[in-house]
């Protein structure tokens, strides 16, 4: 019979070109690596993300560039204010769909088309302002203000007011979304750089379509529109911490590159054509 202290160890790292086990026996470390994928697990842990929750079970997301997190929400540093708090039960229902196309003239904002009713099931309801956009703004205040301000903003019907909703392409408004939510974790994390939201809007990508700059153009100009009217919003209250929020609220709408309104041929395609 073979001694245990006789069987020949192998190293238990994957070739990532074949998929196969790698072959090295000598030269293994306590945990039967060899140097190579030693190497290759260093440069993998400074890579990783490393958000553990409570679960213990380390976030598998690479890093952003000079940072040691995956995006600003796994980052202990960074107040993270979940966007859902803006939730509003009666947003995704038939009746504010209907009420929104009869305001809109049955078209779609952004694309500046009729909606087919028959087609209404393509369609969603968008926050032309994201909710992403107004937890950004909270992150700046202590959690005493944060959470007096979030019940102002939730009884003034600020975030999820008529003016600050439409329908649009289920496919536009996951774009759509993407992008603000991008922009605004580059914004927390020092990642953004000298790119506005048109950059981040056409970027982005989903089942091969992506955004075109007249698109992104038309997007623009309805946040515009938008956030001058939540601007109003805001300024009816005489209140010091809803000033601040306003300043702030400002001061992000000018990092996006939304205070001048942006037209473009309305000849150009919506999305990019695929390659």
């Amino acid at each position: 019979m073979m001694n245990s202290n006789n069987v020949i160890k192998q190293c238990i790292g994957v070739d990532i070109q074949t998929g196969n086990r790698c072959a090295a026996t000598i030269g293994l470390d306590i945990n039967n690596y060899c140097f190579t994928h030693r190497v290759i697990l260093a440069r993998h842990e400074r890579e990783q993300c490393r958000y553990a929750p409570f679960n213990g079970q380390r976030c598998m997301n690479r890093v952003k560039s000079n940072y040691h997190y995956c995006r600003s929400a796994h980052d202990p540093t960074i107040v993270y204010i979940p966007p859902r708090i803006f939730n509003d039960t009666n947003i995704h229902t038939t009746k504010l769909q209907t009420k929104l196309l009869n305001k809109s003239g049955l078209r779609d904002i952004y694309h500046k088309d009729l909606i087919d009713p028959r087609l209404r099931h393509l369609y969603n309801i968008d926050h032309i302002m994201e909710k992403q956009c107004f937890t950004y703004i909270l992150t700046a205040f202590k959690p005493t203000d944060t959470m007096y301000l979030i019940n102002i903003i939730n009884a003034n019907n600020i975030v999820n007011n008529l003016n600050n909703l439409c329908v649009t392409r289920a496919i536009t408004n996951q774009l759509k979304g993407a992008a603000v939510n991008a922009f605004i974790d580059d914004l927390l994390t020092g990642h953004k750089g000298s790119l506005n939201l048109i950059d981040y809007l056409m970027r982005e990508e989903l089942d091969g379509q992506r955004i075109s700059i007249r698109l992104a153009y038309n997007i623009v100009n309805e946040m515009s529109k938008a956030f001058k009217y939540c601007d109003y919003l805001l300024n009816l209250q005489n209140d010091p911490l809803l000033q601040a929020m306003t300043t702030r609220l400002r001061n992000l709408v000018a990092e996006m590159g939304l205070p001048e309104m942006r037209t473009l041929s309305a000849n150009a395609p919506a999305f990019v054509p695929k390659s």
